[in-house]
């Protein structure tokens, strides 16, 4: 896979990452009656062409094709993963958010009204607020999920551990 010039590096995670959600957007939608299937088997070997764009250097499409190569064979093993950081991220994305959703519940309880009522934009800010940063502060473990991922196919596909093992032990041997 031919490398990127590092200054393009930026422009082609973005691209792969576009390409990625858009793929799989359009994926689910075509498939929406078996219940979105293709959309999934799609994110599956999608997974890693990000941490495969960023580590080996390849452009958007090689980032594709060597994500489809890694995870070839190993689809059952990256679906699990996929499957279980969604469920912690979400958990995690609510408990942050939670503060919002108490406050509705209590105010429903209090004041069965509310809940058709418009709220001031104060609130909705806030809320907008929080939000948001219960994703962002999300985010980073997601990637770095995917980069574990990326790592553990590399291993278990091409022995890149024993290949980074045995460049140490030729350094050491000099």
């Amino acid at each position: 896979v031919p490398a990127v010039r590092s200054d393009l590096l930026p422009s082609v995670l973005l691209g792969v990452s576009i390409l990625r959600s858009v793929s799989v957007s359009v994926a689910a939608g075509a498939t929406f009656f078996p219940l979105g299937m293709g959309g999934l088997v799609l994110a599956g070997y999608l997974a890693v062409s990000v941490p495969a764009a960023a580590v080996e250097g390849a452009g958007v499409i090689g980032a594709v094709k060597r994500s489809f190569e890694l995870v070839r064979g190993n689809f059952w093993r990256v679906a699990f993963v996929y499957f279980g950081m969604l469920v912690l991220a979400s958990q995690i994305e609510g408990a942050l958010a939670s503060p919002i959703i108490v406050r509705d519940i209590v105010l429903a309880l209090q004041h069965p009204t509310t809940v058709v009522t418009q709220l001031p934009i104060a609130w909705k800010v806030a809320e907008g607020f929080l939000q948001a940063t219960a994703a962002v502060l999300v985010m980073p473990f997601i990637e770095l999920t995917w980069f574990c991922c990326y790592l553990d196919l590399r291993a278990r596909n091409e022995g890149l551990d024993l290949l980074v093992r045995a460049q140490d032990l030729a350094a050491e041997a000099r």
